[in-house]
């Protein structure tokens, strides 16, 4: 059993080193969004989630603060290999349908594969692009999430106006992000981040084609009725002495 242990603990690390690497010296290349996303995911999408569920905190919070009524149709836009809705355990039943929209392939072979592990028959892979992608028959969701998708959309107002489209009256959008504190917004919820802090994570980030951004969480209040909001930080792995800025939203579309 130790021996064996031992074996599953140096396989996790050579697979964490792998990510590493990409997530270090591989950079993001092609002319278009969805180009560059392919690029930087090959390879390391097999074990994508063992590391990022380290790493993207709060997933797991934000989709079990989301109050669900039976037949309900849920959107999450770049949700990537689709592990998000596992938080929802048995909830999963209640849905009738879950669409996983992405423009990454790889993540979406790893999405299809979970649908099929879980037996999720109510759950679509689509591939598209969150600024254009509709619903069929141009059905109205009943909950729309962004999980760490936000920070990687170019035109991120965009898909949140979109998302706003989308939703029916009542409906509820649901957001975590990685963020930078403005230190000058003295009317929103977010506390200020001090110039290091905002220098280093967005000089950190940017170089994977993530960026952070004051000005989520305003846009989103103002889209929304505020249901929850909370920011805290997440540590990184083997960095245990950096721990990144991140925030969970969860607001309500008006009547």
């Amino acid at each position: 059993m130790g021996a064996e242990n031992g074996i599953t603990r140096m396989k996790n690390m050579l697979q964490d080193l792998e990510t590493l690497y990409h997530l270090v010296f591989k950079r993001m290349y092609g002319k278009t969004l969805q180009e560059r996303l392919n690029s930087f995911y090959r390879g390391q999408e097999s074990h994508y989630d063992s590391f990022r569920e380290r790493l993207l905190s709060g997933r797991a919070d934000l989709f079990n603060l989301v109050t669900l009524k039976p037949g309900s149709i849920w959107v999450d836009m770049g949700g990537g290999t689709g592990a998000s809705f596992e938080a929802l355990g048995t909830k999963m039943t209640m849905l009738k349908k879950a669409y996983v929209v992405d423009l990454c392939e790889p993540l979406l072979e790893m999405a299809q594969q979970r649908k099929k592990r879980n037996g999720w028959d109510n759950m679509e892979i689509i591939h598209a692009d969150a600024l254009s992608f509709i619903l069929p028959g141009n059905e109205q969701a009943d909950v729309l999430s962004f999980t760490y998708s936000l920070t990687m959309i170019p035109e991120w107002y965009a898909a949140i106006d979109r998302a706003a489209a989308m939703l029916k009256p009542g409906g509820c959008c649901a957001a975590c992000d990685f963020f930078i504190g403005n230190p000058f917004r003295i009317t929103e919820k977010q506390n200020p981040h001090n110039w290091t802090t905002r220098l280093f994570w967005r000089v950190w980030f940017e170089t994977d084609g993530v960026f952070p951004s004051t000005d989520h969480v305003p846009y989103l209040s103002r889209r929304f009725e505020v249901q929850y909001y909370r920011q805290d930080r997440a540590k990184l792995p083997y960095l245990p002495l950096a721990s990144a800025p991140y925030y969970l939203f969860v607001g309500i579309k008006p009547e």
